[in-house]
């Protein structure tokens, strides 16, 4: 009964109830062995995909970092932005300790994670980092998104760098712009690009420079980065960022596609786009 050893058990006056983390739910055969080595107690055994203790060190470390730049605490830090999650995603309100029966699921650890790095470049224009213990480094967020392609869309909608996630500020020389990270020629040349045939992500002088000086695929591998291919929505919004991209986009063509996916995204989250930002289109 090792596995047990970690459980939690909650006893309601009738049964004695036993929580414990697995990364697979056990067999059927598996939980009756279980329940035969304690038949002298009422049990009910409850197996559950709660996250890691990795993920909640994560969630405690980026809603930490998130807070000390607005002026929150950790803990209320946290709260604001488990809100608004369960809010935008019609979750039921979660704990992030692995120790409590409501602990949350590891999927949704992974959720809540991705949703915290986005909101803090959509909502506020901050790139959060995190110091790791084992390389004894600070790494960009971007190392521990699930879903990279909201990241890039973020990083495209706010002009940052999807590498080191400085900001476009013109003003003090710091350029970000929109790079295709496959080769013009492929499509004639860049008078034909409309912005939807080639992938390309944001990127600051410096890393363009880098791209620009080795392989695309050794530069995706050195940074475990990959680039996207734009929606006709996401050029619309691209042609107003970038003013010297996109030249040959026909939004006439694609208004329709365009009403399309901002009317889907609208109705998938209820109206909230504009709390969370565009950047999921």
């Amino acid at each position: 009964m090792e596995e047990l050893k970690t459980g939690i058990a909650q006893y309601d006056g009738e049964e004695l109830r036993i929580y414990w983390s697995v990364k697979d739910i056990p067999k059927p055969s598996e939980l009756k062995r279980m329940q035969e080595i304690l038949i002298n107690t009422p049990i009910k055994l409850i197996p559950q995909l709660r996250l890691s203790m990795d993920q909640m060190k994560l969630i405690k470390v980026l809603t930490k970092e998130y807070g000390e730049i607005l002026g929150y605490e950790q803990p209320e830090m946290q709260d604001l932005l488990k809100e608004e999650f369960c809010e935008l995603y019609e979750e039921e309100w979660f704990s992030t300790s692995p120790n409590r029966v409501d602990a949350c699921t590891m999927e949704t650890a992974t959720k809540f994670i991705d949703f915290i790095i986005n909101h803090a470049i959509v909502r506020n224009n901050i790139y959060l980092y995190v110091w790791d213990k084992k390389t004894k480094k600070t790494e960009p967020c971007r190392k521990y998104l699930n879903d990279f392609y909201s990241y890039v869309v973020a990083c495209f909608l706010n002009k940052k760098c999807v590498v080191c996630g400085q900001r476009h500020d013109f003003e003090n020389g710091l350029i970000v712009d929109y790079d295709h990270a496959d080769k013009v020629g492929t499509i004639g040349a860049r008078k034909y690009d409309d912005g939807l045939q080639l992938r390309g992500w944001t990127l600051c002088r410096k890393h363009h420079q880098q791209r620009e000086s080795m392989p695309i695929e050794e530069f995706m591998e050195y940074w475990h980065i990959f680039p996207i291919k734009l929606s006709p929505t996401l050029v619309a919004l691209g042609q107003k960022l970038y003013p010297e991209q996109f030249k040959t986009f026909d939004i006439e063509k694609y208004r329709t596609k365009i009403n399309y996916e901002v009317q889907e995204f609208l109705e998938k989250n209820k109206g909230k786009v504009f709390r969370q930002g565009i950047a999921y289109i």
